[in-house]
């Protein structure tokens, strides 16, 4: 079976999916959100869970949400030119393919980190929260740079090069380098006198200790150590802490500061909230004003 074929497949399953759409994304709010007009989107099952977690939850449910709309903007019209770089030379299923496999796969990390969270898995939540910071970053880029774009879906001869070209577009310094040329501007986003490349570099020094052989890391993760313990206890099979805390705490201020770079990515470089004919964009535009919000008014940066 050649690429074709694979991507012809891939094509009609989402297509499938497409066309079931709505039912597709009830069952989705049924099973992680339910509507509020008061408080906006929240867990529905927020059993077992500690009060002070709860905002964070909620904050990456709508982070969730977004992603998977995006992705859902993306594969209903897998084929256009114009949802980015309209005169990019290229395949446009494989240009749209690229983003919305790259939306899919972080939404569905972002639910894997809050999960791993409340079942008190912290160092594997950490792990995958490092992936997420990699690859979210990795899709801004993409969006910044059509160049890093078009390398990304043209194919390698050999390893030699695939791994050639990953140190010259797609190694986290290149790609951190790339999006510090976006963000200076962005800082009045936050309403807050932040740098968001200090607090990148931050987060990912801070994530990849739990990566490498770090003994103190190591140790913090094998213990639970909360307010509610007389004395700590190994998290074999799972154990709430505050550790876990620390990691939701994380993943909050970092998925908010990807959605509100990718928010300015595609209003200003490609111009989805000038077009007013198109009601499934400025939703999703309409989603992430609602995302900010809730998260500035809980001050979590």
């Amino acid at each position: 079976m050649n690429q074709s074929d694979i991507e012809k497949l891939i094509r009609e399953e989402w297509l499938t999916l497409v066309n079931d759409r709505e039912a597709f994304l009830s069952k989705l709010e049924e099973n992680l959100f339910e509507a509020s007009q008061k408080e906006g989107l929240i867990l529905t099952d927020f059993e077992g869970v500690p009060e002070k977690w709860k905002p964070h939850i909620t904050s990456i449910n709508l982070s969730v949400l977004a992603l998977f709309e995006l992705a859902m903007i993306f594969s209903s019209r897998i084929s256009e030119e114009e949802l980015i770089y309209p005169s990019m030379k290229c395949n446009h299923y494989r240009k749209n393919m690229a983003i919305l496999s790259l939306a899919n796969n972080l939404s569905n990390t972002a639910i894997s980190i809050r999960d791993l969270c409340q079942k008190g898995f912290d160092c594997q939540a950490k792990t995958l929260l490092r992936w997420f910071s990699e690859m979210s970053d990795t899709l801004n880029a993409m969006l910044f740079d059509q160049e890093m774009l078009t390398a990304y879906i043209t194919d390698c001869e050999d390893s030699s090069q695939e791994y050639k070209q990953w140190r010259k577009y797609y190694s986290p310094k290149v790609v951190r380098n790339t999006l510090k040329k976006f963000e200076s501007e962005l800082c009045t986003e936050f309403e807050k006198d932040i740098n968001i490349s200090d607090k990148r570099e931050e987060n990912y020094t801070w994530l990849s200790q739990y990566s490498h052989a770090d003994f103190i890391t190591q140790f913090i993760s094998a213990y639970a150590d909360n307010e509610n313990d007389e004395q700590s206890r190994l998290t074999f099979g799972g154990a709430q802490s505050e550790q876990c805390l620390i990691t939701l705490e994380h993943a909050t201020s970092q998925m908010f500061v990807f959605q509100c770079i990718l928010f300015n990515l595609l209003a200003k470089n490609h111009e989805w909230n000038g077009l007013v004919h198109d009601q499934e964009r400025l939703e999703w535009c309409l989603l992430i004003e609602v995302y900010k919000q809730h998260y500035l008014k809980k001050s979590y940066l």
